[in-house]
């Protein structure tokens, strides 16, 4: 019987020291293991970016557009070469309503910069809600020479609404172009050509009309177009939109033609001022005659 008891006994010993050297190597694998690393999940959806909010600024502080288009290019940084004495010549003012409309705006003025050398300007009645969405060909436009004046904000008929909107359609365009030029529009032409009592009293600038209409927005035809303008003469103010790309071929064909003719073409405001007419609020003009 003791025999028996000392077989089961050692065998336990055994098993104990088996177990206790299990455990050891277990310890040992366990310290030499490279430690875990925990991966972060997925965001679930796009970190949101970080929108600053706009630093305060003063009463007279200019604030940036609200939504430029950023399609357009960058600016080449064109610098107008000026305009000589032109007291005496033939003068003729090509004038476009109801932009700017980016390409075709732009193709306008390529033909502007291609004649800079003869100082050839044009002025353009710019819609505000058209300046809001192009504010880098309204800067080239001015940096080319030409003239950027008031169209009202969205082309209502100011002879039809309220006084107070009356205002707010002429200032506000007129906010947005000296925002973006550093100049005030000067001049206003009323949509339609329309004009009252209540107008003329209440748009405190003067307003240009046209002697020449080319139709451009009715015929959307480029040959028609350029028989109207060459129809202009000294003193003509010229009416076209630069809102088809009919109307700048047909400007590509107007101005060498009419500089052969030994026209200078210059802005409303030039016009008037080499044939000494001063322009004034509550009064409209056709022709600098």
């Amino acid at each position: 019987m003791k025999k028996v008891v000392y077989i089961y006994a050692k065998m336990l010993a055994v098993a104990a020291m088996v177990f206790a050297a299990i455990l050891c190597l277990a310890a040992c694998a366990e310290e030499q293991s490279e430690p875990v690393i925990e991966i972060p999940m997925l965001t679930p959806g796009p970190t949101p970016t970080f929108v600053p909010e706009p630093a305060e600024t003063g009463n007279d502080a200019v604030l940036p557009l609200q939504n430029p288009v950023p399609s357009e290019e960058p600016i080449t940084g064109i610098q107008p070469s000026g305009t000589p004495d032109i007291s005496g010549e033939k003068l003729i003012a090509l004038t476009f309503d109801d932009g700017p409309y980016g390409e075709v705006t732009n193709r306008i003025l390529d033909v502007v910069e291609a004649y800079r050398d003869q100082n050839v300007h044009v002025t353009f009645f710019a819609l505000g809600s058209q300046v809001d969405k192009f504010p880098k060909t309204v800067l080239r436009a001015k940096e080319l020479g030409c003239e950027i004046a008031n169209h009202t904000y969205d082309h209502k008929n100011l002879t039809k609404i309220p006084t107070q909107e009356m205002i707010s359609q002429v200032e506000d365009a007129a906010d947005l172009v000296e925002q973006i030029t550093g100049e005030r529009p000067k001049l206003v032409r009323p949509p339609y050509g329309a004009k009252n009592d209540d107008v003329y009293a209440t748009v405190k600038y003067p307003l240009i009309l046209w002697n020449i209409d080319t139709l451009d927005w009715k015929t959307k035809d480029t040959d028609s177009t350029v028989a109207a303008a060459l129809g202009a003469g000294d003193g003509d103010i010229v009416l076209m939109h630069d809102l088809r790309h009919e109307t700048a071929a047909a400007v590509e064909k107007i101005v060498p033609q009419l500089l052969e003719q030994g026209y200078k073409l210059v802005t409303v405001s030039e016009m008037f001022e080499a044939k000494g007419i001063e322009l004034t609020m509550g009064k409209s003009y056709r022709k600098a005659k």
